[in-house]
C-alpha cells in the first residue's frame, strides 16, 4: 500500500542543510498498522508529510496505492494532525460530518454514517456538545471519526495523542487498535512514545 525508496530531506536555511530525513526505504501492506518511534526532531513528521504529498522528498521515491506521491495529496488518504483540528463553532455531530458533506453526500447518507461513527468512538451521548465542553481524549476521538468518516483506505496519524496524559494515551491507543482490527484501514503512525 505505502513504498518508499531511498527517501530522503534535506532543508536549507541560513545556517546551512539540515538533513530531517536520511535514505528510508521501506513498504507498508494493506491492512498493516506500522508505527514509527523516535525521539522529538528525527524526522518522524517530516516522512510522513512526504507519505501524504505534503512535503517532496529531496531524494528517493514514495508510492501510494501504486501511485507515484509528487506534492499531491493521494487519494483516499485520512490525516490527523498533532494539533486539534475540529471546528469549535460545530458540533461533534456536525465535525463528524464535515468530510461527508465537502464530498456532497445527501443527509439520508451522511446521518446514519456518522451515528454508525458516534457508537464506534463511544460518543453517541456528546453529539450534540461542542468541542470546548469535551475533554482532550475525546476531541482526539472526534478528530480521528471525522478523518474516519470518509473511509480512507490508509491513515496517517502524527502524535495523534501526544498533548494527553499517560492514562488517556493508554486508552486511546486500546480504542485506536480495536478501531483498527473492525475497519482494516492502513494505519501509519508517528510518535515519541
Amino acid at each position: 500500500m505505502i513504498r518508499l525508496e531511498h527517501v530522503g530531506k534535506v532543508y536549507q536555511s541560513r545556517q546551512g542543510l539540515t538533513h530531517a530525513v536520511g535514505d528510508v526505504s521501506l513498504t507498508v501492506n494493506e491492512g498493516e498498522f506500522l508505527s514509527i518511534v523516535g525521539p522529538s526532531g528525527c524526522g518522524k513528521s517530516t516522512l510522513l508529510n512526504m507519505i501524504a504529498g505534503f512535503l517532496e522528498p529531496s531524494q528517493g521515491r514514495i508510492e501510494v496505492a501504486g501511485q507515484a506521491v509528487h506534492g499531491q495529496v493521494p487519494p483516499k488518504l485520512g490525516y490527523i494532525f498533532q494539533k486539534d483540528t475540529l471546528l469549535p463553532w460545530y458540533s461533534v455531530r456536525k465535525n463528524v460530518a464535515l468530510g461527508l458533506r465537502f464530498l456532497g453526500l445527501p443527509a439520508t447518507q451522511i446521518e446514519p454514517r456518522v451515528a454508525q461513527l458516534l457508537r464506534l468512538g463511544h460518543l453517541e451521548g456528546f453529539a450534540d456538545a461542542y468541542p470546548h465542553e469535551l475533554s482532550g481524549g475525546m476531541r482526539r476521538r472526534v478528530a480521528l471519526l471525522m478523518s474516519l468518516a470518509v473511509e480512507p483506505r490508509i491513515l496517517l496519524l502524527d502524535e495523534p495523542f501526544g498533548a494527553l496524559d499517560t492514562h488517556t494515551k493508554t486508552h486511546l491507543h486500546r480504542e485506536l487498535s480495536d478501531i483498527w482490527r473492525k475497519l482494516g484501514q492502513t494505519i501509519v503512525m508517528v510518535t515519541h512514545d
